[in-house]
C-alpha cells in the first residue's frame, strides 16, 4: 500500500472517529439534566430558535421544528408547542419563523411564541413564565445546546426542572456533520466556563 492510500485510509478513519464522537456527545446530551415526572396535565415542547437571516426558516430551524414536532407527537395530550427567538439576524422574530415552519410541517395544535429572546439565557427566562408547574416539558434544540438550556431551567426553577423529559432531537446518523460541529462548539463553550 502506497503513502497516498495510507493517508487516505487514515483520513477516513479520523473522519469516522470524529463523526462518531459527535454522535456520542449528542446521544449523551439527550440523557442529561432530565426530571423524573411521568405525568402532567399538559405536554409542552419548547423549540429554541437559531440565528435566521431572512423570513423563511433556515435548514437548522427547519430541523429543530421537525425534531420538536416528533417529540411533541410522542407525548400525551393535550400538547402545546412553544417557539422561542427574537429578532437576532432578521426583522422577523425567530419565534414567528418557527411557528410558520411548524404549520408548514403540519402542526395544527396550539403554538405560543416568545418573540423577544435573543440568547439561550433569554430563551429560558422568557419561556419559563409560559410553563405550568404540572407540565411535562421538553426543550428541543441541537442536543448539546438543549442540555445547557435544561441546566438553566433547573437552576432557575428546580420545580420545573423536575418536569423535564427527553426530546427526540437525536437519531443515530442524522446530520452527522452538524452534530459534530455542535459538539465541538459546546466543548469550547464549556471550556470557557
Amino acid at each position: 500500500m502506497g503513502w497516498g492510500r495510507k493517508l487516505t485510509a487514515a483520513s477516513v478513519l479520523i473522519a469516522v472517529a470524529a463523526l462518531g464522537w459527535g454522535q456520542n456527545e449528542a446521544w449523551r446530551a439527550t440523557r442529561h439534566n432530565l426530571g423524573r415526572a411521568q405525568q402532567g396535565s399538559r405536554s409542552v415542547v419548547v423549540v429554541l430558535g437559531f440565528g435566521n437571516r431572512g423570513d423563511r426558516a433556515n435548514a437548522i430551524n427547519r430541523w429543530r421544528v421537525r425534531a420538536g414536532l416528533r417529540t411533541l407527537r410522542a407525548m400525551p395530550v393535550p400538547r402545546v408547542l412553544i417557539v422561542s427567538g427574537g429578532r437576532v439576524h432578521s426583522d422577523i422574530p425567530e419565534a414567528t419563523i418557527l411557528a410558520v415552519e411548524a404549520r408548514r410541517q403540519g402542526w395544527r395544535g396550539a403554538i405560543i411564541e416568545d418573540p423577544d429572546s435573543r440568547s439561550t439565557v433569554e430563551n429560558i427566562a422568557f419561556t419559563t413564565p409560559l410553563l405550568r408547574a404540572d407540565d411535562l416539558i421538553s426543550i428541543v434544540s441541537d442536543p448539546v445546546h438543549a442540555v445547557r438550556a435544561r441546566a438553566m431551567l433547573i437552576a432557575a426553577r428546580p420545580d420545573l426542572g423536575a418536569r423535564l423529559m427527553r426530546g427526540r432531537e437525536w437519531r443515530l446518523g442524522e446530520r452527522p456533520l452538524v452534530t459534530f460541529v455542535a459538539a465541538v462548539r459546546a466543548r469550547r463553550y464549556d471550556q470557557r466556563g
